[in-house]
């Protein structure tokens, strides 16, 4: 198994909105892609004091 990590950030104030858009397009739209091999993939979100990080986890079944 192959993972990609992703790491993004982005204010407070847009983290909704920013979490909202890798949930209901990014992540879909790769699936939408037919990727062979893609296994699906997770977005965690952490609030930091003056931002928020979001890490994104895809997973493959090689690097094929």
């Amino acid at each position: 198994m192959i993972a990609r990590v992703w790491h993004g950030w982005t204010t407070r104030e847009n983290a909704d909105a920013y979490e909202r858009h890798l949930l209901d397009e990014v992540l879909p739209g790769i699936a939408a892609k037919g990727i062979p091999g893609f296994w699906g993939g997770f977005v965690l979100r952490t609030e930091r004091e003056s931002e928020t990080e979001f890490v994104t986890l895809l997973f493959f079944e090689s690097l094929d």
